[in-house]
């Protein structure tokens, strides 16, 4: 069963997130037009977790645009970690782009374990707790605009969930 909980600012960690415009900084997200409870059940059924436990989930919706006036940046603060216990990377949809490879990280020894350009309708979990993740720009197959749809869903236990007044005033400091 889920519930919807009040809307606030999203807000990543600046412990996890270096970059100055979002790691720590509170940002403004439109409520979802779609119900992702199918999407999130299905997250849900592929970890390792028990399904009593309470959870909150994190779902954003992020579309990447590549033209004359947007670069087509993915990830503009680079190979990081996002502070959750799963972070899960859903490709929605993909119209005449190139690019976007998802890459899966190891901390230590900074090699990459996993690395494919996802197509719509393919995601992948990651223990976000022991892994840094990444994806490459993306471009224009053909012509001179495309764009990439993804799901971002972040998954905490309860007691570690990234949301409310602790949450916010933890990251907004760098020394989380």
């Amino acid at each position: 069963m889920f519930a919807l909980l009040p809307q606030r600012k999203y807000i990543q960690s600046a412990r996890y997130i270096k970059l100055a415009e979002a790691g720590g900084v509170p940002r403004h997200r439109e409520q979802l037009e779609v119900n992702p409870a199918p999407l999130i059940a299905c997250v849900l059924d592929a970890l390792p977790i028990n399904r009593k436990d309470k959870l909150q989930v994190n779902v954003n919706q992020i579309r990447v645009v590549a033209n004359k006036l947007f670069r087509g940046v993915t990830v503009p603060e680079g190979p990081h970690r996002d502070g959750h216990e799963y972070s899960v990377i859903a490709v929605a949809h993909r119209a005449n782009v190139k690019g976007g490879e998802t890459q899966v990280i190891d901390p230590v020894s900074n090699k990459v374990v996993f690395r494919q350009t996802l197509n719509e309708n393919e995601a992948i979990v990651i223990d976000d707790e022991r892994y840094i993740h990444y994806a490459t720009n993306i471009e224009p197959a053909e012509g001179e605009a495309g764009f990439r749809d993804i799901w971002v869903i972040e998954i905490n236990r309860w007691e570690n969930r990234a949301y409310g007044r602790a949450h916010e005033r933890l990251a907004m400091s760098a020394d989380e």
